[in-house]
């Protein structure tokens, strides 16, 4: 179900105050050395507060924003998908489960993924990141269960062996 931003922002209050502990340092007799509390909660970037952050930097709606009517919460969301955050979108971090918090970020993004017009590029590069799988082998059809970013500009990162392309001729042809 889409959700609007005051849900994030109240979820966001309710698990810092739920783990006020969280993000602070502690030395953790069972490794002999520090910890850190939360630290593998994968929920944990809600201390960190980080759809917060992110609404505060946010400014004016962006033409294409408002015209494909998106809402405030679903901004700010793609914006975390957009950046360093896109890692919380994806169903493989969540190792302990899809909590309901979780689906409802999962169901908001996916609206906005709806508003979207179809792309029509023939090829799309894809930047891998430490989540994704890195045993890929060339002409290998991969299928994903979560959204994924990709771009249509070529940065020419194929001699670092982490992009992948997806040539969408091939998708389309019959």
């Amino acid at each position: 179900m889409v959700k609007d931003l005051h849900y994030f922002i109240d979820k966001e209050d309710e698990f810092i105050t739920n783990h006020p502990n969280y993000g602070h340092f502690f030395y953790d007799e069972t490794i002999g050395e520090m910890s850190e509390y939360g630290i593998n909660d994968r929920l944990n970037y809600l201390s960190d507060k980080v759809i917060s952050k992110t609404r505060e930097t946010i400014k004016e709606p962006l033409e294409n924003e408002i015209k494909f009517g998106l809402s405030d919460a679903q901004r700010v969301l793609l914006r975390l998908f957009y950046c360093k955050s896109s890692h919380i979108f994806r169903d493989d971090y969540y190792y302990d489960g899809i909590t309901d918090f979780v689906q409802n970020l999962f169901d908001t993004l996916d609206d906005v993924v709806r508003k979207a017009p179809i792309n029509a590029d023939s090829i799309l590069y894809r930047f891998c990141n430490e989540y994704d799988k890195c045993d890929m082998k060339i002409g290998e059809t991969i299928d994903f269960s979560y959204n994924l970013t990709c771009t249509n500009y070529d940065w020419k990162q194929e001699r670092y062996k982490n992009v992948y392309l997806r040539d969408c001729r091939l998708m389309f042809s019959n």
